[in-house]
């Protein structure tokens, strides 16, 4: 019920692998998030068990909602159970494995233009689009949306709730949904790839922003000069403030590199924000 709903705040997803810690991930991004924002939204975090998860996310989350397990074929596909999932009317989705580096709630009145915006592009660290052709030919050569479900605004709607359910059937039907499109016989299903295929079915390819924000910065060899975090030079100043290669980020950061997030990085940002 929409009436038992916050009306607007951040959410992401923590769904632990058996490599990957992404409640630990997680916290790092919630820390990261009031760090930087003057008036801190509320946060949610989806984890597979609210009881067995990492301590520390009740500390700094509002809300840890725990998975409603059903049939998928992968992980990735709970995505499209964000609006019954999340606790707000007005959610701004980000993967786990990001750093708000600057407090971006004046995108909010950008966002409210739509009922779904998702990001169009990615940044480098000196924050310049980039041409993401080499990541994306399977996208281009079929004229789908260049869509980048790691930053999206999303409200609930009769529309957006359309377009979870269309998501949704695309990522059951992988195998049919992509057999009259050139070069997917290649690739698994994902949420970029499943998303650009329902907002096409749809005929919402507008949802998708070609403006300067939503964006962020995408640590992948190809989109930024460097992607090996053993070779980029960072730091974080005045406790606050996010520096790469000479550069004060303003954009969100995805890292990508998991293992960037280490226990001793979780300490400085908790440091910082005095917890």
């Amino acid at each position: 019920m929409l009436s038992n709903k916050e009306q607007y705040g951040y959410l992401t997803y923590a769904l632990n692998s058996d490599d990957t810690d992404y409640e630990s991930i997680a916290h790092l991004w919630a820390l990261s998030v009031k760090l930087t924002h003057k008036h801190c939204p509320s946060l949610a975090v989806v984890v597979k068990d609210k009881q067995k998860c990492r301590s520390s996310l009740h500390k700094v989350f509002d809300h840890v909602i725990e998975l409603q397990p059903r049939d998928v074929v992968n992980n990735m596909q709970y995505e499209c159970d964000i609006l019954k999932l999340s606790p707000y009317k007005e959610t701004v989705k980000f993967e786990s494995d990001m750093l708000c580096t600057s407090d971006i709630m004046i995108w909010q009145k950008y966002f409210r233009l739509r009922d779904l915006c998702f990001t169009g592009h990615v940044c480098n660290f000196k924050q310049e689009i980039v041409d993401d052709t080499k990541y994306r030919k399977y996208l281009k050569t079929n004229l789908l949306p260049n869509v980048y479900q790691g930053l999206y605004y999303v409200r609930t709607t009769r529309q957006t709730d359309k377009f979870m359910k269309t998501a949704n059937s695309v990522f059951a039907n992988w195998n049919n949904e992509i057999k009259n499109l050139r070069m997917f016989d290649r690739f698994e299903p994902s949420t970029d790839f499943a998303f650009s295929i329902a907002l096409d079915k749809l005929a919402m390819n507008n949802c998708v922003s070609n403006d300067m924000f939503p964006s962020f910065i995408h640590v992948k060899e190809g989109i930024t000069k460097e992607a090996d975090w053993d070779l980029i030079t960072w730091s974080l100043i005045q406790n606050k403030y996010l520096v790469v290669g000479g550069t004060r980020l303003s954009l969100p950061l995805h890292y990508f590199d998991k293992s960037f997030c280490t226990e001793k990085l979780i300490g400085q940002y908790e440091e910082a924000i005095g917890i």
